[in-house]
């Protein structure tokens, strides 16, 4: 029993042994190849940022940058500040837009090394953190597409990292930048309700945190989060509330195409968006994160889990009713990412690890970069030859020609303004058409509340274009405001001349008067 006691001791001093090498291997030869391989694919952001054509919804996001507001209809004011930031510091052009989204993820990958520092205080597993969440195709795409999600996960990750802190140090001065954090999440994207409930949880159910509903701090760090997201809850106040409506009513939307079918496709997008491993990985670290803050009582587990697990489970019930957009969990994966790897890292690389863990363990962030260096080279060259009408990439291309050929319709039919009846062309015709003709959209009025009233005058006194999707044309309703409505030959956005989508248009003759509000944009607006 002696030497079987003898050799149990001597196989732990191995085993402990081998994770320290592991560990400086990681934490100093390592790093530098691992601060190379950030490097370039920052570099491959701003080469990508700056090359590749404007999708619709950062032109929209794009125009509340030139009007901004409290808030708007589709989501809080965030996204907009960012990107008037961008364009003040490097101008209108692609990289201008986007630029605040690059700066973002960097800080947001920095924010999840020193998270998962504070919750394990290993640098082994906040380096392998740091790398997983930077090189995984969900962070490639959030670099150089500025949507919501953009800063909600920068300022997610910001209000854990606050948290762990309030756990790591017993300091009741870091409440207030969660205060702040949550503040900025929801200013950001309706979405932060899932973080400030599991932060609520966790408060609730860690046994070491519930000593602070006794402390005066969170409840100041709350009417601070409130004051910060005031601006959000004043719009809703003054318009009937209607963006909080539009968000929240999805829990209740229902769909023919969801089901079963629709819950696979969801997992499938999300493990290629985040990419396959490092997804597998996730999933598993939330479950065990959720079982070891709740059976063992392990606060710096149950944080993880909170802030992760309920946000990826209700979009995957969300499925069986509605179609879930691709960047809507987005915000879940940093923490799901570090419960990941504290789960396996040790595992992983421990004597008598079995072959498919520590072969998969060590393929997930290589797997990651393949991923994230196909989805921008597919973005920007189209190496895969994909018909564009069925590629998802093609949202990127053909809409600065499609504007250049609105215009030339335009002229040759001396129009003086072309109107629409959703934004989506509002906003490519008018991003692309600085120099005119007017673009306005001929509905939906609260999208457009700070812009000046269109010209009726002009709507009057020159002939107009009405443009629309094919497959959204919605000139009937047009008709009674106008004495002669006329055909005229249709608009392709095409891609290398490949068609991607056909575009109706219509000449708009003897304007009546009381066409539907609409926000006017004039010629210029875009150097303003």
């Amino acid at each position: 029993m002696d030497q079987g006691g003898q050799s149990l001791g001597y196989q732990q001093a191995v085993d402990a042994a081998w994770h320290q090498r592991g560990q400086r291997a990681w934490a100093f030869s390592g790093a530098s190849n691992i601060v190379l391989v950030l490097a370039l694919l920052v570099g491959a952001r701003v080469w990508v940022a700056a090359g590749l054509g404007l999708v619709w919804d950062v032109t929209y996001y794009w125009q509340w940058s030139r009007h901004l507001s409290l808030s708007f209809y589709d989501h809080p004011p965030m996204v907009a500040y960012a990107i008037r930031l961008g364009t003040a510091l490097f101008g209108d052009g692609p990289l201008g837009l986007r630029a605040v989204a690059i700066g973002a993820m960097v800080a947001a990958s920095g924010l999840v090394y020193l998270l998962a520092l504070a919750l394990f205080d290993d640098r082994r597993v906040a380096t392998l953190s740091l790398l997983w969440f930077s090189v995984m195709p969900h962070t490639g795409f959030f670099s150089v597409i500025i949507f919501p999600d953009t800063p909600s996960i920068l300022f997610w990750v910001l209000s854990c990292y606050a948290l762990a802190q309030v756990w790591r140090t017993g300091h009741g001065a870091w409440w207030y930048l969660v205060g702040i954090g949550f503040g900025l999440t929801m200013l950001s994207k309706y979405n932060g309700v899932f973080l400030i409930a599991g932060a609520g949880a966790w408060v609730l159910l860690a046994a070491d945190m519930r000593v602070w509903l006794r402390r005066r701090e969170p409840y100041l760090a709350a009417l601070l989060s409130v004051a910060v997201f005031s601006p959000v809850l004043v719009w809703n106040a003054q318009n009937g509330w209607v963006s909080f409506g539009k968000q929240f009513g999805r829990v209740l939307n229902t769909v023919p195409e969801a089901g079963l079918a629709n819950v696979g496709a969801y997992l499938g997008v999300q493990a290629a968006f985040v990419s396959p491993l490092i997804y597998l990985f996730a999933l598993a670290g939330c479950g065990v994160a959720l079982w070891r803050g709740l059976r063992e009582g392990r606060s710096n587990w149950l944080l993880l889990g909170l802030t992760s697990a309920p946000t990826l489970l209700f979009f995957l019930f969300h499925a069986l009713t509605d179609i879930v957009k691709t960047q809507w969990p987005s915000s879940a994966y940093p923490t799901a990412i570090i419960a990941g790897v504290a789960l396996f890292a040790a595992r992983a690389e421990a004597r008598g690890a079995p072959a498919w863990l520590r072969r998969s363990f060590c393929a997930a962030p290589w797997l990651g970069i393949v991923m994230t260096a196909a989805l921008y080279l597919q973005m920007t060259l189209t190496v895969v030859p994909v018909v564009a009408a069925g590629d998802p990439m093609a949202i990127f291309s053909g809409w600065g020609e499609l504007a250049r050929d609105a215009r030339a319709a335009a002229a040759a039919q001396q129009a003086g303004y072309i109107a629409t009846s959703e934004y989506v062309p509002t906003a490519i015709l008018r991003y692309y058409l600085p120099e005119g003709p007017t673009v306005f959209q001929a509905s939906e009025a609260i999208r457009y509340g700070d812009e000046a009233p269109v010209d009726q005058a002009m709507l009057a006194d020159a002939p107009g274009l009405y443009v629309a999707a094919a497959d959204r044309d919605a000139v009937e309703r047009m008709r009674p405001y106008f004495n002669a409505i006329t055909p005229l030959p249709n608009l392709v956005r095409t891609r290398g001349g490949d068609p991607i989508e056909t575009f109706h248009v219509y000449l708009l003759n003897g304007y009546r008067g009381g066409l539907p509000f609409a926000g006017s944009w004039s010629a210029g607006e875009r150097e303003r």
